[in-house]
């Protein structure tokens, strides 16, 4: 009698190493090309015989709460370049394509020449670690046999960061937070040509924005004033998450944002989340930078 593909068995693997994680969201579609929409044949129904294959549009998500060790491995293919511990936006993303592995047990399959499109890191308090969701796009995608995953996992893998273990510093004042996102988007334009497989991806743009909700007092309002919003360099900003031998900073050194006034809830904290935009500084420096480091 079958049995059952269970989940908790199900493993993921990102340019050729071993990542836990919580989701994987597939949104692959094998396209069909039917004409009997627009076809007039004498007859209300569809014939199969004008049915055939259409493109193949390959894309998934991926939820996790990773590790240090694991943001290690995953910053490479988020778009960085690493130079020790200092991890540099790419000019493009043809040195972030990679291969990724499901296993969902009953099946292997295998993506290629992948591309984070999108990436979203996002934490709030509670008794959850940060969370990151990735957005890939593949050109391709195959299935193998069961039991056919060779990837190992990294030797260490500690617990992810908790937002008590942030620190938020906006136009060089600390500030308290009790949730932030910071997602960057590459917008990325696929090919297909003649084929049902595509043949290229590229990125036609970088988004980065960083989303913080701040309590709403005599020590926040300068983050709304209109002297401190209408500096053109923009605002520098940055957000830290550091413990015994594992540092993880993100520095965005020209923040725009167009301010929201605080909405006043029922019987509630007024809080002001705000959306910042990153640019490039005035100096040239990038509009994201992050230095990591963390125990193998």
């Amino acid at each position: 009698m079958p049995g059952q593909s269970v989940s908790t068995f199900a493993k993921l693997g990102l340019a050729g190493t071993k990542i836990c994680f919580r989701q994987i969201l597939d949104d692959t579609v094998y396209t069909k090309v039917d004409d009997s929409a627009d076809t007039m044949c004498g007859s209300l129904d569809h014939d199969s015989r004008m049915v055939t294959d259409g493109i193949k549009i390959v894309r998934f998500r991926v939820i996790m709460r990773p590790s240090p060790q694991e943001m290690s491995v995953l910053l490479p293919i988020m778009g960085f370049t690493a130079a020790g511990s200092n991890y540099s936006l790419v000019p493009n993303f043809a040195s972030s394509k990679f291969t990724s592995v499901i296993d969902r047990v009953a099946k292997v399959s295998t993506y290629t020449n992948c591309m984070v499109s999108k990436w979203i890191l996002s934490g709030a308090r509670g008794f959850r670690s940060m969370q990151l969701e990735l957005h890939i796009v593949a050109e391709d995608v195959s299935h193998g046999a069961a039991g056919s995953f060779a990837l190992s996992a990294p030797a260490t893998r500690t617990a992810g960061y908790p937002l008590n273990k942030g620190v938020l510093s906006l136009a060089g004042t600390q500030y308290r937070f009790n949730r932030f996102a910071l997602a960057v988007d590459m917008m990325p334009s696929v090919e297909w040509n003649n084929a049902v497989t595509a043949g290229a991806i590229e990125a036609t743009d970088r988004l980065i924005a960083f989303t913080v909700s701040t309590p709403y007092t005599s020590d926040e309002i300068a983050l709304i004033d209109n002297a401190v919003v209408a500096d053109y360099g923009g605002l520098a900003g940055s957000l830290q998450f550091s413990r015994t031998g594992e540092s993880t900073l993100f520095s965005m050194p020209a923040l725009h944002v167009p301010v929201k006034l605080p909405n006043v809830p029922q019987r509630a904290e007024i809080r002001s989340p705000q959306t910042y935009l990153a640019y490039i500084h005035s100096d040239g420096s990038a509009p994201l930078s992050i230095t990591h480091s963390a125990s193998a």
